[in-house]
């Protein structure tokens, strides 16, 4: 389908027009997608509203949380955190595996360092934000 998103059983996208916001529930390949299309109609604007939402979403939460909440948003919005994010959807992936013994140790252990990397990722995507904010402003 070209610039569409297919939408299995139950996905949906609904337009909240009290808040102008499109909410959006689909597979991560389709929800990718959507990004994709709005991205390109709407590139700066789209990304500034799914980052302060992501901003917003995360504040005050613990780290396993505040990973499970990355995982619902598409990598491009995330700034700094993305390359984080997809090390630690590798690395959950590879965990899914029957690894040997001593593979299995060391990627814990990189999963363990990349955990702990992240308070310092979230700062640095919040800075982005602002820095995005501050450019997009002095722009108009």
């Amino acid at each position: 389908m070209e610039s569409g998103v297919l939408f299995p059983d139950d996905s949906f996208a609904r337009y909240e027009k009290k808040g102008g916001l499109l909410v959006v529930r689909n597979t991560p390949e389709n929800l990718e997608l959507v990004d994709g299309i709005l991205s390109s109609k709407y590139p700066v604007y789209t990304t500034q509203l799914l980052l302060r939402k992501f901003l917003v979403e995360i504040e005050g939460k613990e780290i396993p949380e505040v990973v499970s909440i990355v995982r619902r948003y598409p990598v491009q919005i995330l700034g700094p955190l993305s390359s984080f994010v997809g090390e630690l959807k590798d690395l959950d992936y590879q965990l899914t595996f029957n690894l040997e013994e001593e593979l299995r140790k060391k990627v814990s252990e990189r999963r363990t360092v990349v955990l702990a990397i992240l308070p310092a990722s979230i700062e640095a995507t919040r800075k982005y934000f602002e820095a995005m904010v501050k450019v997009v402003k002095e722009g108009n």
